[in-house]
């Protein structure tokens, strides 16, 4: 099992809108993930802050045989360049944000700006789950 930090961007695409009408489910663009992977969704500023934790409970699948979620999408245009894999994402718990900041983020083991998916370091999971 690995974790994961993932960014969402609201201008982007309605994340809470979507796992509200989804049943805490997403279907997100995440490459080589495996199913029992742990996802932290990082939401980008202004917010910059990790608000959900997720487990990956199905991968490998294209946009067209994902949730339709094109409703939550702000940028359609983006959603249909997307030719990537997906995985389904199960929401497990809401976190705090306001303890999972990206200062705070920082100072246990992120390094710069959360911009893309990345491996999560070993001291920013033990700070995230302390949270819990």
């Amino acid at each position: 099992m690995k974790y994961w930090i993932v960014p969402s961007n609201n201008k982007l695409f309605r994340m809470e809108a979507a796992l509200r009408a989804n049943n805490g489910i997403l279907d997100w663009q995440t490459g080589k993930m495996s199913v029992g992977d742990i996802v932290f969704m990082y939401k980008t500023m202004p917010d910059g802050c990790i608000k959900y934790m997720m487990e990956v409970v199905k991968t490998g699948f294209t946009r067209h045989e994902a949730i339709d979620q094109r409703v939550f999408w702000e940028d359609k245009q983006q959603l249909e360049n997307s030719n990537k894999i997906y995985s389904r994402l199960k929401l497990i718990e809401t976190l705090d944000a306001r303890k999972l900041s990206l200062y705070n983020l920082r100072l246990h083991g992120v390094n710069g700006n959360i911009q893309g998916k990345r491996s999560c370091p070993k001291e920013t999971v033990e700070f995230i789950l302390s949270t819990l």
